[in-house]
């Protein structure tokens, strides 16, 4: 099956990925021989050619376009089962979040809208809106950062451990604070590679939040969830149609 772009609305995709589902996630499997990550891969496929096409891109051949994201997402860094894993942890944190926040950021990272159509959503005003949606960001960033597992080989290191997620993510430090823990890095190779690890994290961090998003909504309960649709997959989660903007 292969139609033009505007011949697909979302009922349509929804419709196309759901026949093209058996091949992709076979594909996907001969990827990388494991039956979870392909399941995965081929949700975050969907994920994001529906976002492509919500957002007004033209794709000739939305079958092969899917295949194609598939494979470039399997081969995006050579561990798709690290992404995964950042993907799942991240979708644990949102489940902590405040509702509002989760809301405001599912509507710009998954749905794609504007500030203005966030802030109509949420009822809030421009200025507000941005405030708000800066807040989940930093929210979920410094949530994300600490939730990272991982156990220091020193336990006199655990208080610095604990430092390093803010440090990384730019959350305000005292000067003191700040300048122990670099002091401390410069002997310390056990927390020196804990920085660079939640450092390598948090530059991953724009790329995970809409499948982790997108995660989110799929496990919600049928008729639940920040769209309001839960439990549907990602085929029935955009609440305007393809090319409604």
């Amino acid at each position: 099956m292969s139609e033009s772009p505007s011949a697909l609305d979302s009922d349509a995709y929804a419709r196309l990925c759901s026949e093209q589902q058996p091949r992709l996630v076979a594909y996907a499997r001969s990827l990388t021989g494991n039956p979870w990550l392909a399941d995965d891969l081929v949700a975050e496929a969907h994920f994001r050619v529906w976002r492509r096409l919500s957002s007004g891109h033209s794709v000739d051949d939305v079958p092969a376009y899917l295949a194609t994201t598939v494979r470039n997402l399997a081969d995006a860094d050579g561990d798709p089962g690290r992404r995964i894993a950042y993907v799942g942890l991240l979708s644990r944190v949102l489940r902590q979040l405040p509702q509002r926040w989760v809301k405001a950021l599912w509507l710009a990272e998954a749905e794609d809208h504007p500030l203005d159509v966030v802030g109509h959503r949420v009822g809030a005003g421009h200025g507000a809106t941005a405030v708000l949606l800066h807040r989940a960001q930093e929210g979920l960033r410094h949530a994300f950062l600490r939730a990272h597992p991982g156990i220091p080989d020193d336990p006199a290191c655990q208080r610095h451990w604990k430092r390093i997620p803010a440090h990384v993510g730019e959350a305000p430090e005292s000067p003191r604070q700040a300048g122990e823990l670099c002091l401390h890095l410069e002997d310390c190779g056990d927390c020196r590679g804990r920085l660079a690890l939640l450092t390598c994290v948090n530059d991953r961090l724009p790329a995970l939040v809409g499948p982790a998003l997108l995660a989110l909504e799929r496990e919600a309960p049928a008729g639940t969830g920040v769209s309001g649709r839960g439990g549907t997959g990602w085929g029935r989660i955009a609440s305007p149609r393809i090319g409604e903007r």
